[in-house]
């Protein structure tokens, strides 16, 4: 199964706040923090779902879940996959993950 993480553009603001809160104006722990951020992607990537200790929230569709990444940022993701195409029977699937 073809794994694809993304984030929604509106969480772009959010995300800066949460860096500029971490790095306190130091360059270096700016830096980082960007490196741990930039992990999460790539973490979820891999795993190709929620992580163990992830909490669904009930009744919401896409299946949508709360994660404790690190200390004070708790991330919502939603898991979704691509039906299978009309003659894609034996093609591979794809599984998206998009951080809210």
């Amino acid at each position: 199964m073809r794994v694809v993480v993304r984030y929604m553009r509106d969480t772009a603001e959010d995300i800066d706040d949460w860096l500029e809160a971490m790095a306190e104006g130091d360059p270096i722990r700016r830096a980082q923090a960007e490196l741990c951020f930039g992990q999460l992607a790539e973490f979820l990537r891999q795993l190709g779902g929620p992580p163990h200790g992830s909490l669904q929230e009930p009744g919401v569709r896409p299946l949508t879940y709360w994660w404790d990444f690190h200390p004070d940022l708790w991330v919502r993701f939603c898991v979704e996959d691509e039906p299978r195409r009309r003659f894609g029977l034996f093609g591979e699937r794809t599984r998206r993950i998009t951080i809210l």
